[in-house]
């Protein structure tokens, strides 16, 4: 099913898309999404497309930011991580991500426990020790799986709590009942009725390593999977909401996120049906 929800022709109209991010020298955050964008789809095992270009352009672009101080690029740590990653299970290696890595570990060595037991950072340093690197990863400061299981406040929560919560299933590999896969089923596609769409990737990308079949989930992977334009970009406007008049603000803005939320929860989904599971 994966490969109906893109295919090679599609996932080339979208690269052309995110090589537009390329030449934005001034936003190196911005260029480094788009290529971590890309070697979502070079290394999507359902599509047809050619794997040593993903490791070409991490190589060319950590190799610039190793050139630099990282810190005054405003680079996400857990996509620098989740790039490497990627690669590494695709059987490929970059030797400048991997020092990135390295120096990521060693200032996460540094942290006080306070820091380390963050949820994105947990999920970080989670990704690290993964991949074999030598960094500590703290449990979490508070009782998630009991908040998981209170149905009826998870329901109403706010997504930037939600969002934590995914982070610790994510960072522990936490098993979910079939109800609180439900609720969060339920609750995001609520959320895209709001036009959600980098939440619902977000939760999709976060249980995608569930074993089982879970058809909300399903439905919501799919809704996502339409919101592919003709130019290959992700994500529609609102016509009654108020928007750049400037493209390419536009393209950085709103599609850029929603197309590596996309691309990535696709890349996902692929490798986990390689491996045998139905989502």
């Amino acid at each position: 099913m994966t490969s109906s929800r893109l295919t090679t022709p599609q996932a080339q109209a979208t690269l052309a898309f995110l090589d537009k991010f390329d030449f934005d020298s001034e936003n190196p955050k911005t260029v480094h999404l788009a290529i971590f964008a890309k070697a979502a789809l070079h290394l999507n095992p359902s599509l047809e497309l050619k794997p040593t270009s993903a490791l070409e352009e991490a190589n060319t672009f950590a190799t610039t930011v190793l050139s630099k101080d990282s810190r005054s690029l405003d680079l996400d740590p857990l996509i620098l991580v989740e790039h490497q990653a990627l690669l590494k299970k695709s059987g490929l290696n970059s030797e400048p991500l991997h020092k990135i890595c390295e120096r990521l570990s060693a200032e996460m060595a540094k942290q006080p426990e306070s820091i380390l037991q963050m949820p994105r950072i947990r999920h970080t340093t989670s990704r690290l020790q993964g991949l074999g690197y030598d960094v500590p990863c703290m449990p979490a400061a508070e009782d998630y799986m009991t908040a998981l299981s209170q149905h009826e406040r998870l329901i109403s929560e706010p997504n930037e709590r939600l969002i934590d919560l995914l982070d610790h299933i994510t960072a522990d590999g936490a098993d979910l009942s079939p109800d609180t896969i439900d609720i969060f089923g339920l609750v995001t596609l609520a959320e895209l009725r709001k036009y959600k769409i980098d939440f619902a990737s977000k939760v999709v990308r976060a249980l995608s390593h569930l074993s089982g079949s879970h058809e909300r989930l399903t439905h919501i992977t799919d809704f996502v999977s339409l919101q592919r334009s003709s130019n290959g970009s992700y994500g529609f406007h609102d016509p009654f909401a108020e928007t750049s008049a400037d493209e390419a603000a536009r393209n950085r803005e709103f599609h850029l996120p929603i197309t590596l939320n996309a691309v990535w929860m696709l890349n996902l989904i692929s490798q986990g049906t390689a491996n045998g599971a139905s989502l």
